[in-house]
């Protein structure tokens, strides 16, 4: 499908033939995996065991040769050698080793900073230039509208989270029919302009979103100002859409007719009605809500 201007619009059939690891992203990602390396303190550790092994192998052997020069037995020069050897092992190491980390780990969970792999202190302690992005993505992933403004004034939404609860009000009082009329209206186009959809409590305690969580937010304030989207969307249901258009920043959407101008399915002749894309002229400006996130 295509618009006037030959650019690739609205919607079509998709069909999935691998995801995960399976599909060219998941393949690019495997790639870009490294396998977690040793931080520099196991580094130390590991190069201070082969130095070690070493030194004491090497002095069991000296000791095993002078003794057996000395006129020693064979069998009791060998249990000394051993005995040796055994003895250089620091027992006291691991836990020492440890010890280290773990009270870093303390001294980060006292700043809120929990930290699941001990060896990660270290790390954190081996960096000399801290390097952050924010990047602006949400905790949760969630958004709710606080206020809506319309030529009428603006009206602040009660509630939390995705839950259909609260009410419209200006400076904490219920608003007045005329405002109520606006806001309704707002949020029914912004209900119809909407492919999200919003679960109750079942398994999860609270009400989720399912598809985008700007636009189950606006469901979530459509439903505080008393709007059932499912039943709105029963009412007028889509007939055609136009996607969101980058070169406007502006999406448009066709319209919703009411049942008594909806087009008859046959026409009297018994012949299909003619399924042209309507023509619609793009907005002038993107309505957007304002949006918290938490």
């Amino acid at each position: 499908m295509a618009d006037d201007g030959g650019r690739p619009a609205g919607l079509g059939p998709v069909e999935v033939t691998a995801t995960g690891a399976h599909g060219a992203l998941g393949r690019i990602t495997a790639l870009m995996q490294d396998r977690p390396g040793l931080t520099p303190l196991q580094r130390r550790l590991a190069h201070l065991g082969r130095v070690l092994a070493a030194v004491v192998i090497g002095l069991c052997l000296l000791v095993f040769a002078f003794g057996l020069l000395r006129g020693e037995p064979v069998e009791s020069m060998a249990v000394t050698a051993i005995s040796l050897a055994v003895a250089a092992v620091p027992e006291s190491l691991p836990a020492v080793v440890t010890l280290g980390p773990a009270l870093g780990a303390r001294r980060m969970a006292a700043r809120h900073a929990i930290v699941r792999n001990l060896p990660a202190v270290e790390t954190l302690g081996s960096v000399t230039v801290p390097a952050t992005d924010k990047t602006g993505t949400p905790t949760e992933g969630r958004m709710v509208a606080e206020r809506v403004w319309t030529p009428e004034g603006t009206a602040e939404l009660t509630g939390t989270g995705y839950a259909p609860e609260g009410e419209p009000l200006v400076d904490g009082r219920p608003i007045d029919a005329h405002t109520a009329a606006s806001v309704r209206e707002l949020l029914t186009a912004a209900t119809l302009c909407n492919d999200a959809g919003l679960v109750p409590p079942g398994r999860d305690a609270s009400w989720t979103a399912l598809g985008d969580p700007t636009e189950a937010a606006l469901l979530a304030a459509a439903g505080k100002a008393g709007i059932d989207y499912a039943a709105l969307r029963a009412e007028h249901p889509r007939i055609a859409e136009a996607p969101f258009d980058s070169t406007t920043s502006a999406a448009r959407w066709s319209s919703y007719p009411p049942p008594s101008k909806r087009t008859p399915r046959h026409t009297t002749d018994g012949r299909p009605p003619s399924r042209r894309r309507p023509r619609m002229a793009p907005a002038r400006r993107a309505v957007r809500p304002f949006t918290r996130m938490w």
